[in-house]
């Protein structure tokens, strides 16, 4: 107890003198030794658990995590290494994801990658999650444990704070500075086994993944959870005052001032260089005796749509036609509703979508639902390869509670998710919300930053296949596209009056979010000079005097060239200003003088996590922040009786090798999922006592779910007795009445053999949703339609006469 008790004093005494050290330090490009948890950093997290072994008799040897010398377990050597690189971060490279079973093909989709040769080459994507570069020379990658020096990273290549990385793991063994690097291996996905990352002395390692990387799925990739959110981008309204001498002394950049009375713009703030103000807004579902704003186009796409659905856009300030052109197309014979009593309206106000579209264009009414797998596209033509866009579109039916579309941004070289918080993003660049009410939550699907090299891109709206509602769905009530630079009317208020500009952008944090974030980038374009504030503290300033007071200007006149491109800068130091609820960034923009006729400024808010657990994602983002993913796959469900041919009554348990997964599961030929299906008690295993498709399907919140297993259990004394029009089928295919028995009059000849016979015969189970089969788009009802559009999901089960399957 003595010995105990002294230890526990010791470790409070050390508590003190530790947080009384200096400011944090950045270490070269080297191992913590001290980093006990692993998280890249020396900190209270690594003290605790160093307390945790000093208090641990069995650390009294060598052995424990927190023995740090290797020698005489625990003690004061080792709470002395821990003081020496108390506060520090490490310069860290780390694997934040790889994909080891490449299946990408032409046209690419979102986070589909070849390499320069056009094979679908496997890949590593390796992130410096350090605060400033790393010369990446000399590093290595391995897959074998034993040969940590495996293939060696050339000189010259360097890697900038927070940037990806993507090395092919194609075997072709190309290793040349500027250029296309490939390893001289490959990744298995069907044989996992040892990944690393190895320091350049040839065998510490930075990262790996041990003892191997998890079973591996084609175009699923895997590595490190991450988050980030674009706190402020580009489309969402701005306020911006010019000051006046009145002005002086007003706390502006504070979180708490009000700027009721600013003007807001949704573009960048300036005028001059060349540009005009462009943004077009499109109300998709209009009639006459619905409101519209001034210069609002109104293309659409459906059944009962009477107007065009292809056209110019126009420019909502001026009137005039831009140089894009809209273009809807649609699969799966959609529908378009302008009804009020059957269709949506606007959100409710305060809302991200009421302060997009309310006063411009009328949310009554809907694009709706066609048959299974219908999608929408919405292709944008004619754009300036040069320009970056904002895209934004929301929808409300305002009745339904589960009906989800999923808007994917597609044909793109760059861009930026800004969709409303609370959106699900699936992907940066694949967003989801539910479109069968959303008035209370107002969202909004949308991406700013938006290039494309070739002058097109498309947005594609589909139901949730997931969701319980399943083809059950609604877009494109409205949308908006912005592009060029100018926006408002601020070349009237400023020029030639003061070479100051204010501007003020909130958002909102929830609780608990900042505490995710380790990293904030402000990114800005300006011309020629601002200062930047996060909740009334300065976090960045460029060509700004030392006091800039309501009338100051910038020292000089920035290159007009350098105006257009933005300029990332890294303001993580400053992440314990944000707070939950309401922040401001606000941005003091500075014009090198009054009657300078060339003014921009432009600023975005980027936050993100570090690293997390390693993890599954469905949806690969090389070169990028990984989004969402998956912790692990859950395992397949098993049944204790197989399909087959039955004459009792009998029980069915239904299990996973998962911990902790909920199993769901069907009787009625439907897919079970997540939120769809009865779920399995173990207690009450599931009584077959008739012809039944049974499908099981196994979830874990955070995993990939199983995919659905079928059982089929026939009782041929049902089959040989099935009525020709049971309940809830179809009453005709095509343009055939439907008839679902066997012939009665065979049946009746061939009674006392008919069972057997059946039996005799190999028999093929297939099992799919009832309209995709009998339905008016179903196949079996359209017999001679064939392609690809006409494939439909099911399962097919083949048994064959001796019971075997």
């Amino acid at each position: 107890m003595t010995h105990l008790a002294h230890r526990t004093h010791l470790y409070s005494f050390t508590l003190f003198a530790l947080l009384l050290s200096g400011l944090a330090a950045i270490v070269a490009a080297e191992r913590l030794t001290a980093d006990i948890t692993g998280d890249n950093a020396v900190d209270l997290q690594d003290l605790r658990a160093l307390a945790e072994d000093w208090l641990d008799p069995a650390c009294e040897i060598p052995g424990c995590p927190a023995d740090l010398d290797g020698q005489n377990g625990v003690d004061l050597a080792d709470l002395g290494l821990l003081a020496e690189q108390w506060d520090r971060r490490a310069q860290s490279l780390v694997i934040s994801e790889f994909m080891a079973s490449n299946g990408s093909k032409e046209p690419l989709e979102a986070g589909e990658l070849l390499d320069e040769d056009g094979d679908s080459s496997d890949w590593i994507e390796i992130h410096n999650t350090a605060e400033v570069p790393i010369e990446l020379g000399g590093w290595y990658l391995t897959i074998d444990p034993d040969e940590p020096a495996g293939w060696r990273f050339p000189d010259g290549v360097s890697l900038e704070p927070g940037a990806f990385l993507v090395v092919f793991a194609s075997g072709k063994n190309r290793a040349t500075a500027g250029a296309e690097l490939h390893t001289d291996f490959r990744l298995n996905a069907d044989n996992p086994h040892y990944l690393a990352l190895v320091y350049p002395d040839g065998h510490t390692i930075a990262h790996d993944y041990e003892p191997t990387f998890p079973d591996q799925l084609s175009d699923i990739s895997y590595g490190l959870h991450q988050y980030s959110r674009s706190l402020v981008a580009t489309g969402q309204p701005v306020a911006y005052r010019v000051p006046s001498e009145a002005d002086a002394g007003l706390d502006w950049t504070s979180y708490d001032y009000s700027d009721a009375t600013w003007p807001r713009s949704t573009a960048a703030l300036g005028f001059g260089l060349g540009a005009e103000p462009m943004v077009a807004y499109n109300d998709c579902i209009w009639r006459e005796d619905q409101y519209i704003g001034d210069h609002v186009t109104t293309y659409g796409i459906g059944s009962a749509f009477p107007g065009l659905t292809s056209g110019p856009l126009v420019d909502h300030n001026t009137g005039q036609e831009m140089p894009v052109t809209v273009t809807f197309t649609q699969t799966g014979d959609v529908n378009w509703q302008p009804d009020a009593a059957n269709g949506g309206h606007d959100c409710a106000p305060g809302t991200d979508a009421y302060n997009t579209f309310h006063g411009i264009t009328d949310m009554t009414g809907v694009i709706y639902y066609g048959n299974v797998g219908w999608t929408i596209d919405l292709t944008f033509s004619g754009l300036d390869p040069m320009t970056e866009y904002t895209f934004a579109t929301s929808a409300a039916r305002c009745n339904y509670d589960d009906r989800n579309t999923i808007y994917t941004l597609l044909g793109t070289d760059s861009y930026a998710n800004a969709s409303t918080p609370g959106v699900d993003v699936l992907a940066d660049n694949r967003v989801r919300f539910n479109t069968g009410d959303n008035y209370e939550e107002g969202y909004v699907a949308r991406w700013s930053g938006i290039r494309a090299a070739d002058g097109a891109f498309t947005v594609r709206a589909e139901a949730d296949p997931g969701s319980p509602e399943g083809r059950k769905a609604y877009s494109f009530d409205v949308f908006m596209l912005q592009g060029g630079i100018r926006g408002s009317a601020l070349q009237d208020e400023m020029l030639g009056v003061n070479a100051s500009l204010w501007s003020r952008q909130a958002f909102e944090l929830d609780a608990g979010e900042r505490d995710l974030f380790n990293t904030l980038t402000l990114r800005v374009r300006y011309e020629d000079g601002f200062v930047a504030y996060l909740n009334g503290v300065e976090i960045a300033r460029d060509n700004a005097p030392a006091i800039a007071a309501w009338n100051a200007h910038a020292p000089s006149d920035r290159p007009e060239e350098q105006a257009l491109d933005w300029v990332s800068l890294d303001v993580s130091d400053y992440l314990h200003l944000l707070r939950e609820g309401t922040n401001v960034l606000a941005v003091h923009g500075l014009n090198d003088a009054a009657a300078d006729g060339d003014f921009l400024l432009q600023a975005e808010l980027l936050a993100a996590s570090g690293l997390g657990v390693p993890q599954y994602f469905t949806q690969p983002t090389p070169g990028a922040f990984n989004v969402s993913g998956a912790v692990g796959l859950v395992g397949d469900t098993k049944f204790n009786i197989d399909r087959g041919f039955f004459e009792n009554p009998f029980q069915v348990e239904i299990t996973t090798d998962t911990e902790g997964a909920t199993i769901r599961y069907t009787t009625d030929g439907s897919a079970p999922s997540e939120t769809h299906g009865q779920i399995y008690d173990p207690a009450q295993p599931v009584i077959i006592s008739t012809t039944t498709t049974l499908r099981a399907l196994a979830h874990k919140p955070g995993w990939i779910p199983s995919n659905v297993d079928t059982q089929t259990y026939i009782f041929l004394n049902d089959v040989i007795q099935q009525p020709a029009s049971p309940p809830g089928f179809p009453s005709s295919w095509g343009s055939a009445a439907a008839d679902y028995a066997m012939n009665p009059t065979h049946v009746s000849a061939h009674a006392d053999t008919i069972v057997s016979d059946l039996r005799s015969l190999p028999t093929m189970s297939l099992v799919m949703d009832r309209d995709d089969l009998f339905g008016p788009s179903g196949i079996y009802s359209n017999p001679r339609n064939s392609g690809t559009v006409w494939e439909r999901p099911g399962s097919i089960e083949l048994i064959l006469s001796d019971g075997s399957t």
